[in-house]
């Protein structure tokens, strides 16, 4: 069952998104940068030794495109005039960068086969930062409860990314989804056992790039 720190800040990252939505916050915006909020907030608690902000990489006058979380140094600074409005959002120097990690409340099977999303994201990356980590993170996945091969442990050896990691699948009645607090949801979290350690996983992998900086 989903016990322990990692496991259960697991479990609250993804009952967070499902609240948001329970609760009729719909704007695909919006929902999107909450989910990189809580779990940006997540990280610097449990890796003050590096810096986490969704923003962009800077190097010289050029700019990347947004990406959801950046890790980088601790000796990052923030922007400043940034910082005071949104603590969460900054430019990171590439020489302070380490990696960066796409957020995807869902993920499908499609979006993680060859020549899908993932992939050709993937290798855009690689072109312009191949120094760097791109990790995948799914809050969940759209599996059929291990009834078929279309599951995340049957898929993700086949992702392209340096690290990818699904917190949660699917429920097989929609409405056990609704009955909060999920850590009383016996039913729910059963099903979803499969899914235990990806967060603590995901803090391990991290914390390598944290000892090559």
């Amino acid at each position: 069952m989903f016990a322990g720190k990692y496991n259960l800040r697991q479990l609250e990252i993804v009952e967070f998104s499902e609240r948001v939505y329970h609760e009729g916050l719909r704007h695909k915006g919006i929902n999107g940068s909450l989910y990189e909020d809580i779990l940006i907030k997540f990280l610097r608690e449990d890796l003050p030794d590096l810096c986490f902000f969704k923003g962009q990489i800077r190097e010289g006058r050029n700019f990347s495109s947004q990406f959801d979380i950046i890790i980088a140094k601790k000796t990052t600074n923030q922007t400043e005039f940034i910082k005071s409005i949104n603590p969460y959002v900054s430019i990171v120097e590439r020489g302070q960068a380490l990696g960066v990690i796409e957020l995807k409340k869902w993920g499908n099977p499609q979006m993680i086969s060859q020549g899908g999303k993932i992939d050709i994201e993937y290798h855009k990356f690689k072109r312009y930062y191949p120094e760097l980590d791109y990790l995948l993170v799914c809050l969940r996945f759209k599996d059929r409860i291990n009834k078929t091969h279309n599951n995340w442990e049957s898929l993700k050896e086949n992702i392209q990314a340096d690290g990818k990691y699904c917190f949660f699948g699917r429920a097989t009645d929609k409405n056990k989804e609704w009955i909060f607090p999920w850590k009383e949801n016996e039913v729910l979290l059963k099903e979803n056992e499969l899914y235990l350690g990806e967060y603590e996983n995901l803090i391990k992998r991290i914390k390598t790039l944290g000892n090559k900086s």
